[in-house]
């Protein structure tokens, strides 16, 4: 009985060892697929056309405000970018506009996108506009697709997003 348990034993033992994966094996296995994850999401962001949408907003004091029933989004189709986000903040100058989000829908925006290969980050800036007001919009993006959007507004204080970029669906 003691001979088949040490064999049982040995048996599992070496059946671990042949499955196993060394150090170097998992780090270039983990390497391989954040390349892969970082090529996908380059090869949307230079598409033109993707969708981002948040989870969370955080204010300019750093308040943190789930989103998960107040959706927002922003669109990136080529030259045109449009937005319905939900805002939450101080306006400098008050808008008569409607409901107090930021919305726009700017046709031939112009785009500068940085790639940090180095580090597997986009970061993508451009400006709109909306009847007085203006906006400067910086969209960083992860390798993964998470994201982070912040805003600065002619009007209102500052204000961030995070979530994730998509392949847009036709509809919003």
């Amino acid at each position: 009985m003691k001979n088949i348990l040490i064999t049982f034993t040995f048996l599992i033992l070496m059946i671990n060892l042949s499955f196993a994966q060394t150090k170097e094996e998992k780090q270039k296995s983990k390497e391989e697929t954040a390349t892969q994850e970082y090529e996908a999401t380059k090869s949307l962001i230079e598409s033109g056309e993707y969708k981002f949408i948040p989870d969370w907003a955080i204010t300019l004091k750093g308040k943190r405000i789930n989103l998960t029933a107040n959706y927002g989004y922003l669109i990136i189709n080529k030259e045109i970018a449009e937005a319905d986000l939900p805002y939450f903040g101080i306006a400098q100058t008050p808008s008569y506009s409607g409901d107090g989000g930021i919305k726009f829908n700017n046709e031939e925006v112009v785009y500068q996108i940085e790639y940090n290969d180095k580090k597997q980050t986009i970061n993508v800036r451009f400006k709109a506009n909306h009847k007085s007001e203006s906006y400067k919009l910086i969209l960083s993006v992860l390798k993964s697709g998470n994201s982070h959007l912040n805003i600065s507004s002619s009007k209102r204080n500052s204000i961030s997003y995070s979530g994730k970029i998509t392949k847009p669906i036709n509809s919003k």
